[in-house]
């Protein structure tokens, strides 16, 4: 209860006290301006029952930080409620959508290609495509949603990866010759590839902001588990795929046709498979959008709030969790005000003409390109987070780099060395896309291990990926290769994106995120084709070397990072 000494105009009740754990002593005309007034004033003297506000580890630490373990400790008492578990379910939504769209544009595409009379040379311009989307999207995105909030970016990467994504399946009527519409039908479907990855491009760095942000502190392994998810996408992709696209597919050795007229060719009446896929799974995509932003009421971030200063709307954001989760939340704006008191007199700033010291100053609003500029200055602003933040880049840049080439010339290289090669059907990419469901579940616990932690099991899970890339020809099963490399591969990636949400405070949480998955998928467009040049030029085996070698510097980087098993999510 808080009891206050003066009678106040409508009573202590009008200002919403009488459930606080307060006492406070002073003079002034209403209790709302005796306590800001506080802030300046040594004169006031406030108590407080709740230990956690008093624990002399508080002492030092910054308001925006003194804030943050506040809502953590709430959050953490919530536990694991409905809203979480929802919110949990619809990540990984994005997650499944991230792999499910990259792997559709591989099925689909020599069907495509048959159809449009592309050739090899401009074949891979499709893909060249998604992954600039992809690298786009990253970047924009990871950056808007520490300026926009996370309600907005959360759903508008799907809104339009689903628009753009069926509209790529939408047969075009352009006026002139076949080989004209042909033509230009090829470079819409590009354009429309770069847009899809331009809203998938942003899925898991928002994804991963988002649910750190809002999960307790003994469920954090779920954001490891949640990559679970993107194996599930593409299973999911190829059954579509295997269901559809052979059946309504013209034959493999058809030609394009070089005239309307023509029929004895690969005309698009009769490979209509490729765009039925298209518009599946940009249905599902539609679906997963209706669910975020019908269905669910997303809570905009309190961390997210809290950054930009908005202190009432974080703490009704808390609030709105606890009432979705059907529990009791006594956090108030009251627990802010003492924190700032406290922190106002451990600075002993007694004058109101003083400027606010580092301990006291509180976020303000600010225009997006500046709070964007400021953000990424924060990533250098001391020499522990420009080391972080290097590291961190350069640990996704090379595991983009190693995954990319063996999952481009993997079977290429075995062909080479006169073994068999995967044949590529679909039945082969479901069982290499189920090696990856071990290795997330694997991730989620081992991470809980008091010896191996965050830390180690990336770099344990690393070293085998990088082992994996240099065992793909003693491996004769081409199979079992792709999925020894897949699961290792999904294994260090479902540690990794976790880890780096718990790394970043919340202030640049997205930005930090959008900025290392924006090197990774810059690598994964350049290192296809320095790969391409040095197996021309050199051969295979230094391929594997290339690949393997590139892994490992992600091992040695991530020795020299920090463990977050144990440590806040400010």
């Amino acid at each position: 209860m808080c009891a206050v000494t003066r009678k106040f105009p409508g009573g202590v009740r009008a200002f919403g006290l009488e459930h606080r754990q307060y006492q406070f002593i002073g003079r002034g005309a209403d209790a709302m301006s005796i306590i800001r007034r506080s802030i300046r004033s040594s004169s006031f003297d406030v108590q407080t029952k709740d230990p956690f506000l008093t624990d002399p580890a508080m002492v030092g630490i910054p308001i925006f930080d003194k804030k943050s373990l506040l809502i953590n400790k709430h959050l953490d008492k919530m536990g694991m409620g409905r809203y979480q578990w929802f919110l949990y379910f619809l990540c990984g939504g994005g997650y499944f959508l991230d792999l499910m769209w990259a792997n559709s544009f591989g099925l689909a595409g020599p069907a495509m290609q048959r159809e449009f009379g592309i050739h090899d040379n401009v074949y891979g311009t499709l893909f060249t495509s998604f992954s600039v989307g992809l690298t786009v999207g990253a970047l924009v995105w990871g950056i808007l949603v520490d300026i926009i909030g996370r309600k907005w970016a959360f759903n508008l990467t799907l809104a339009i990866a689903s628009v753009f994504g069926t509209l790529i399946g939408i047969p075009y009527h352009i006026s002139g010759t076949a080989a004209d519409l042909k033509q230009w039908q090829w470079v819409i479907i590009c354009i429309l590839a770069g847009m899809v990855g331009t809203g998938i491009g942003g899925n898991i760095p928002i994804d991963s902001t988002i649910l750190i942000e809002f999960l307790p502190q003994n469920k954090r392994f779920l954001l490891a588990s949640v990559s679970t998810f993107q194996p599930l996408g593409v299973v999911m992709n190829c059954l579509i795929s295997y269901l559809i696209i052979p059946k309504f597919s013209c034959p493999k050795k058809s030609l394009a046709c070089n005239s309307f007229e023509e029929t004895d060719c690969c005309t698009q009446s009769s490979n209509m498979g490729w765009r039925y896929m298209f518009f599946a799974t940009g249905a599902i995509t539609i679906v997963i959008f209706i669910g975020r932003f019908l269905l669910f009421k997303f809570i905009e971030s309190p961390k997210f709030l809290l950054s930009k200063g908005r202190d009432e709307e974080a703490i009704q954001a808390v609030q709105d969790v606890a009432k979705v989760n059907r529990q009791e939340c006594h956090l108030s704006i009251m627990d802010f005000y003492y924190l700032e008191v406290m922190a106002e007199r451990e600075e002993a700033v007694l004058s109101t003409e003083r400027e606010l010291t580092p301990l006291m100053r509180i976020p303000r609003k600010e225009k997006a390109l500046r709070g964007a500029l400021k953000n990424l200055s924060e990533l250098f602003s001391s020499w522990t987070m420009v080391r972080l933040t290097l590291l961190t880049w350069v640990v996704y840049a090379f595991d983009a780099w190693g995954f990319s080439i063996a999952g481009a010339f993997g079977p290429k290289i075995l062909e080479s060395r006169g073994q068999q090669q995967a044949d590529g059907n679909y039945l082969d990419l479901i069982i290499v896309a189920l090696y990856g469901l071990p290795g997330t579940v694997i991730a989620t616990t081992m991470i809980e291990v008091p010896s191996f932690g965050r830390k180690w099991s990336m770099v344990f899970s690393s070293a085998l990926m990088a082992t994996s890339c240099f065992l793909f020809v003693k491996i004769p099963q081409p199979v079992t290769m792709l999925g020894l490399e897949y699961f290792a591969q999904s294994l260090f990636n479902a540690i990794l994106y976790g880890w780096t949400a718990e790394a970043f405070p919340a202030r640049l949480r997205g930005t930090a995120c959008g900025l290392a998955s924006t090197w990774g998928r810059l690598f994964s467009i350049i290192s296809p084709i320095l790969a391409g040049v040095i197996l021309a030029s050199r051969g295979p085996s230094d391929l594997l070397y290339l690949a393997g070698g590139g892994v490992f510097i992600c091992t040695a980087a991530i020795v020299l990072l920090p463990e977050t098993k144990d440590a806040q999510a400010l």
